[in-house]
């Protein structure tokens, strides 16, 4: 089994990492968009290399990249809100750690900050992953992008 490396995330992996975020969405979220154009375009809008330059030139911003021998195959990030904003997995690669190193990572992060809680808006698809590593739900689906719900979910990561 390969293992899995999950690091900080640098200017020299925009290209890449957006194309794990796109991919991600556009294959493993169908359930969520239902291949319609406007919807897709809505959540995709700011899943470019600019945008993922300005994420990392954001303090309140960690953003870390999960590679399988030296090609990155995930992409998270996390707020110094609580918030955690993407956990994200190329097509083809989930259920092979890539997922939870990346949950790991930015709860570590979470905890190094002193927070106590995270939260997130999940996609359909992923609320079983979640589920899985501890989080609960918090609430109804909340609209976002239009025909997308966002699933709410917390976790407690006090060590």
């Amino acid at each position: 089994m390969q293992t899995c490396h999950v690091r900080p995330a640098d200017a020299r992996d925009a290209a890449v990492s957006i194309a794990v975020l796109r991919s991600s969405i556009v294959i493993l979220c169908t359930a969520d968009h239902a291949n319609d154009p406007a919807t897709l375009e809505r959540w995709l809008r700011n899943k470019t290399e600019s945008s993922f330059m300005g994420w990392l030139a954001d303090a309140s911003n960690f953003v870390a990249v999960a590679e399988l021998d030296a090609v990155i195959r995930g992409v998270g990030m996390v707020h110094a809100s609580g918030e955690l904003r993407l956990c994200y997995v190329e097509p083809g690669f989930q259920l092979r750690g890539v997922g939870r190193a990346l949950l790991v990572a930015l709860e570590q992060r979470a905890q190094q900050w002193g927070l106590a809680e995270l939260r997130l808006q999940s996609s359909v698809g992923a609320c079983e992953f979640y589920e899985r590593h501890g989080y609960m739900s918090s609430g109804p689906p909340e609209q976002a992008f239009g025909v997308v719900a966002g699933y709410p979910y917390t976790k407690d990561v006090r060590l």
